[in-house]
């Protein structure tokens, strides 16, 4: 019974994990395309940002419930970094909301989206890099 429910966390959090690469993926796709062009669309950018919200959120919460299933709940270090990535998510989706064609925002938006994305990158390699791997799931110890 905990070995199933060791191993759905595992797999749960993988496939949140290939979602949110997908929709970076995607994201970083679109921008590349939007880079030459004369109004920058600010508005889509925060669409697509506000889009993945729920979806980093959600994983988020996924990997916060395997952290309490291998036992590493008590490190301040991942739920942090988890609420930091939300916390500058909404942080540049308030800065692209008042960007409009006329004001300098376009390289501040672009800096702010590489480094957003790089830290997200950095965090979920890092979560991966911790996680068991689903064939060894049963010989972990059990916090409940």
């Amino acid at each position: 019974m905990q070995t199933n429910r060791v191993a759905t966390c595992i797999e749960q959090v993988r496939d949140g994990h290939q979602q949110v690469e997908q929709a970076v993926h995607e994201l970083r796709s679109w921008w590349e395309q939007c880079g030459g062009e004369m109004t920058p669309p600010f508005q889509e950018l925060c669409r697509r940002l506000i889009d993945l919200r729920p979806l980093l959120k959600a994983h988020f919460q996924d990997e916060e419930s395997a952290d309490h299933t291998f036992g590493l709940d008590d490190l301040p270090s991942p739920s942090n970094c988890r609420a930091v990535l939300l916390a500058d998510l909404d942080q540049l989706i308030a800065r692209l909301q008042v960007c409009h064609p006329g004001t300098d925002c376009w390289a501040d938006a672009e800096f702010a989206l590489n480094r957003f994305l790089t830290q997200l990158g950095a965090h979920e390699a890092r979560e991966l890099a911790t996680l068991p791997d689903a064939a060894v799931a049963e010989d972990l110890p059990i916090n409940w």
